[in-house]
């Protein structure tokens, strides 16, 4: 029998052995597995070591490493700004190409120009602010109505003019204005704007080191929802001064450990008894604080969805203030 024969022959005995024992073809798949998977984890371990000795190198304490790492955290820095510019540029072109197809859009962005156009020193916010704090300081005690109105919508606007009237002593002087209210009704539009004109200082960061007494203008409010306490604006003005002070853990315990000031939350919280519109309203927009829940507010120039800039409803308010004193 010739040798190529007696091959071809092993071959044709080793194939149908194949065939016939299925169980021989699953061990010989597993052991390949087997091999597979040992040959991908020993490359993975070979890996992570170089990365880890790269990375022990990397931490070189000399001169010329230090410029380095700096020289790479520069460039890309400056490559995520570039490409920050780009694709801000790029979808500003495309939406004002898009929107502009639109009519209603089209008609307010040529009034929008028309108003840039005619605008003037006078008109900008950081004049309108420093005509409206000269005439403050001229007409203390009358006709404040105006003034108080301009300085409310200037922080309301631009944290720029919250940080300058802040540096301009305006806390002081919306506390003074407070202090010489009574509870008249010619008075309560001028004890909401001074109130509004805290709340827009107190919610930018920058002028938190003005609040450094925060304990008397907490107080301050308690006494205000004391004195308006028929009125709802004020209840909800003085409510969002009073969960942005709260956040400042030495305000917040002063005040709720001082007896008075529970007192008069309570005696606050019977006479305003929340209605069912407030709460289909609440349950439509958001949910009251818990106990363990940290109320924050943003300003009004913060754009993102979903950033709350007040209390909504009198039963948001009440519910605050009852889980803050615990009454």
């Amino acid at each position: 029998m010739m040798p190529g024969k007696m091959v071809f022959g092993m071959q044709q005995i080793l194939n149908s052995q194949k065939c016939s024992f299925p169980e021989l073809r699953d061990v010989r798949r597993q052991d390949a597995a087997r091999i597979i998977q040992r040959t991908w984890k020993l490359y993975q371990i070979r890996k992570q070591r170089v990365q880890q000795r790269a990375i022990v190198k990397s931490h070189c304490p000399c001169t010329l490493c230090y410029f380095r790492n700096l020289t790479k955290t520069h460039r890309l820095f400056v490559l995520n700004r570039n490409a920050t510019l780009i694709q801000s540029t790029w979808r500003g072109y495309n939406t004002r190409k898009v929107q502009m197809k639109n009519r209603e859009i089209r008609l307010a962005y040529r009034r929008l120009l028309v108003a840039n156009s005619r605008a003037t020193e006078e008109l900008k916010l950081g004049s309108r602010l420093e005509n409206a704090l000269m005439k403050l300081h001229r007409n203390r005690g009358n006709h404040l109505d105006a003034e108080l109105v301009t300085i409310e919508i200037v922080t309301k606007m631009s944290p720029e003019c919250c940080l300058k009237a802040a540096q301009k002593s305006v806390i002081p002087i919306m506390m003074n204005i407070l202090n010489e209210s009574n509870r008249s009704e010619a008075h309560k539009p001028r004890v909401a704007h001074a109130i509004s004109i805290i709340v827009n200082l107190a919610k930018y960061d920058k002028c938190v080191k003005y609040f450094s007494d925060g304990e008397s203008i907490a107080a301050m409010c308690i006494k205000m929802m004391k004195i308006h306490k028929r009125s709802d604006s004020i209840l909800l003005k003085c409510a969002t001064l009073l969960a942005i002070l709260s956040l400042n853990r030495n305000v917040k315990e002063i005040i709720t450990k001082d007896t008075m000031n529970k007192f008069t939350i309570t005696s606050i919280l019977k006479n305003n008894s929340a209605t069912n519109d407030d709460r289909k309203i609440e349950n439509s927009h958001t949910k009251t604080p818990r106990r363990n829940d940290v109320v924050r507010f943003y300003p009004y120039w913060c754009l993102r969805k979903g950033c709350p800039m007040h209390f909504l409803t009198k039963n948001q308010a009440i519910a605050f203030l009852s889980t803050l004193f615990c009454c």
